[in-house]
């Protein structure tokens, strides 16, 4: 759903939500019943304000970049690409780092490695095979012959107290 930049619904979202999304660093928020990704500094909205600021031409780069958190090399690269595809309000993409494709070769011997070795954990097949473990969790996941433990995912309280 697109809220205008100018829309009193927009606003009160980035008034209210935001620092809580800040407080508690989340990268889901739940609203209405829907499940929405929190981006990590600008969303659809607050770049339909950058770009609406930057038409508006009073602002200067760095005024709107301190109001968002962002570079003033950000907003310059995001009105750059709002110009370049045709007045189209740029999207942004998934932060991070491209998950790698395991092919059916790597598959294969991982499966094997882990029928021929007695069940062992991912680690343990890792030294023996020299793929990533998590990779291997990852193929061993998806052929079922592993499953999550969700009480391992837990944090425990205390943890933080702990010394290192």
């Amino acid at each position: 759903m697109y809220f205008s930049p100018s829309s009193s619904i927009s606003s009160v979202i980035l008034q209210l939500v935001y620092p809580l999304v800040d407080r508690i660093r989340a990268r889901w928020i739940w609203s209405r019943g829907g499940r929405y990704l929190v981006y990590g500094k600008l969303d659809p909205v607050k770049v339909a304000w950058i770009i609406h600021e930057k038409e508006k031409g009073e602002v200067t780069n760095l005024v709107i970049a301190q109001r968002m958190g962002v570079s003033e090399i950000w907003v310059m690269k995001l009105w750059r690409r709002y110009r370049v595809e045709g007045r189209a309000i740029p999207t942004l993409k998934r932060p991070g780092r491209k998950a790698s494709q395991i092919s059916d070769n790597e598959k294969k011997a991982i499966v094997e490695a882990y029928n021929e070795h007695n069940d062992v954990c991912a680690i343990i097949l890792e030294r023996i095979i020299h793929i990533p473990h998590n990779r291997i969790h990852r193929v061993l996941k998806e052929a079922g012959l592993v499953v999550d433990e969700p009480r391992k995912h837990v944090r425990k309280k205390w943890i933080r107290y702990e010394s290192t």
